[in-house]
């Protein structure tokens, strides 16, 4: 036992006896070579260097500079950079760092006007290293850790900024030709996120040779798994397998891409994917991706482009709701005013993206087999939807909301539904049907504004509503037309129980500040034809019609004849009012001039 003790009080006698003849500019240099080395760039220590030998031998230096590539700003700035030494080494009097621990350390990654990097790219770094994968011949790198840093990155050419702060890495890396690991966690746009990852033959892509790798991710908006292989040619580039979820589909593009504010709030969201990058290019090909209960599959890709980000792909769905998608506004910004619209939010990102969704629902309403379309460009987002079945019929349309400067926009509507039947959609919007028949629906809307009441306030454009062969249930018109010789009481209390049928309705309208009005509607039947005029506000959900009921006999009119009656109140709701004297006769138009 008195041995072993001698023995020790030998090592520490020797540290110290070793400490006490190592120049303090020889262990800053030391230090500052072997930062340089890894980093490629210059590195100044303006501070004093401080020799620790308990509990293990360190050496600690303040205020590091590494500066930049291009004549650019440093790289990075630390506080304080504590380099752990080798025991043998320092009682053979050299120093062999054998690990580093960055203190409060700031990174800068800076991209000029010019395009010109403050760093040096990562195969360019990779360049600087000549190994073998013989670890015993391998230069020694030791582990490196970071307590408390911050990455700031500027891309002045791109109008991109970003800042990562609080990071608290381990990296474990001991000899060139060995694996490298890492784990840790940072904060990024106030989230804290967790991740850890291995790299099985880093030493391989220094040759531009191919390494295995893995890589986990924890945070709030998504957990993700990726397995693959890494590549250094003149970028790094990787391909691999994603394996994700996501409690919602609005957290996620917030992490992703957080310049884009308006998303639907579909979730929860998890999946599968083939992920490639190459240059500036991702993309998750064969991707299977479950959002709230409903499946799709394809193909997703983001290009990161010098000045914008590009989403494009397609997607095939067995299922969506579609409520989120109609929840959507027009992103606004609230000021002391009020709120106004806010053109610099509209087309964040280039977005070219094709959905087949087997059935798009609504509520109670649903459109087979749709087409959908989301297109955005600076400035200006359009959503379509072609070849969907609702109702029996046909529907397509389109909507498009383009900035007029930086407070104002406009919308345009289009829609056409075909051959739809009238029933069916009662049912599912009112819960109820009273009138049956087969109709089409043409709109063409635009409307200005700087908030979403004000284009809806100043809506205008023009309208066709025609249908066929229709019935309505708890009216008959019919026997109101054949009998025209009774009190508005009398026709009222015949006709409740009874039915009328349409053999045709048509109405052109004019749309004017939200409010559609129309001059000729017309409906015909077997034995009466009726006249309508008035318009429907859909900002109060009111209309207020007046018209006039003629009997018709055969092919002629009785124009002498005519009931007059209006329809106003709630539109689900209308109260029907008669004149109080039925039928009208009106007098005879006068002959022709000779």
């Amino acid at each position: 036992m008195a041995k072993f003790a001698g023995v020790g009080i030998a090592v520490v006698g020797g540290l110290f006896i070793a400490g006490m003849f190592l120049p303090t500019d020889a262990v800053r240099r030391a230090v500052a070579v072997h930062i340089s080395a890894i980093s490629g760039q210059t590195v100044t220590v303006n501070g004093p260097a401080r020799l620790s030998l308990l509990p293990a031998p360190s050496v600690s230096v303040s205020k590091v500079e590494v500066g930049g590539a291009n004549g650019g700003a440093n790289v990075l700035e630390a506080e304080r950079i504590t380099a752990r030494l080798s025991l043998i080494g320092l009682m053979l009097g050299r120093i062999e760092i054998t690990g580093l621990k960055f203190t409060q350390p700031r990174f800068a990654l800076l991209v000029d006007a010019d395009g010109r990097a403050n760093w040096r790219s990562g195969a360019s770094l990779l360049s600087l290293f000549v190994p073998g994968d013989d670890a015993e011949t391998s230069p020694r790198l030791g582990d490196v850790a970071i307590d408390g840093g911050q990455l700031i990155y500027r891309d002045e050419r791109a109008r991109r900024r970003g800042e990562i702060n609080d990071i608290d890495v381990d990296v474990t890396w001991p000899l060139i030709g060995s694996s490298l690991s890492a784990g840790g966690t940072f904060r990024l746009r106030g989230e804290t996120i967790s991740f850890g990852g291995k790299l099985e033959r880093p030493a391989a892509l220094f040759r531009k040779d191919i390494s295995p790798f893995a890589l986990t991710l924890d945070t709030k908006a998504i957990r993700a798994k990726l397995t693959g292989n890494a590549l250094a040619g003149r970028d790094v580039q990787f391909e691999s397998q994603l394996t994700f979820s996501s409690p919602s589909l609005k957290l996620l593009a917030g992490w992703l891409a957080p310049e884009v504010e308006n998303v639907p709030d579909f979730g929860p969201v998890d999946g599968t994917s083939r992920i490639t990058v190459v240059d500036r290019l991702m993309t998750l090909d064969k991707a299977n991706i479950k959002i709230a209960g409903s499946r799709g599959e394809g193909t997703v890709s983001f290009g990161f482009g010098a000045t914008r980000t590009s989403l494009q792909g397609t997607m095939d769905f067995d299922t969506v709701e579609a409520q989120p998608l109609l929840n959507l506004q027009i992103p606004t910004v609230e000021t002391g005013a009020g709120s106004h619209f806010n053109g610099a939010r509209l087309g964040p990102l280039d977005v070219d993206m094709r959905l087949s969704v087997a059935n798009l629902k609504a509520g109670a309403i649903t459109v087979q087999k749709a087409a959908l379309s989301f297109f955005a460009r600076e400035g200006r987002v359009e959503a379509s939807i072609a070849d969907g079945t609702i109702f029996g019929g046909r529907i397509s349309g389109r909507l498009a909301i383009t900035a007029l400067g930086d407070k104002q926009a406009r919308a345009q509507a289009i829609i056409a539904l075909a051959n739809i039947q009238v029933d069916d959609a009662q049912r599912a919007i009112l819960g109820t049907a009273r009138l049956t028949g087969v109709g089409s629906l043409n709109l063409d809307l635009t409307g200005e504004g700087g908030d979403n009441g004000e284009i809806l306030r100043s809506l205008k454009g023009d309208g066709k509503l025609r249908l066929l062969s229709g019935v309505v249930q708890g009216f008959d018109l019919t026997s109101l037309a054949r009998r025209p010789d009774r009190s508005a009481g009398e026709v009222l209390a015949d006709s409740r129980g009874g039915r009328t049928s349409i053999e045709s309705a048509t109405a052109s309208f004019r749309i004017a500040n939200g409010v559609a009005a129309t001059d000729d509607a017309l409906i015909r039947g077997t034995g009466y034809r009726v006249a309508l005029r008035g318009e429907v506000d859909p900002g109060k959900r009111t209309i207020n019609f007046d018209g006039a009921i003629s009997p018709q006999i055969g092919n002629d009119l009785v124009r002498a004849l005519e009931l007059p009656f209006s329809v106003r109140g709630p539109w689900f709701e209308p109260v029907f009012s008669f004149g109080s004297e039925g039928f009208v006769r009106r007098p005879a138009p006068p002959p022709p001039a000779p």
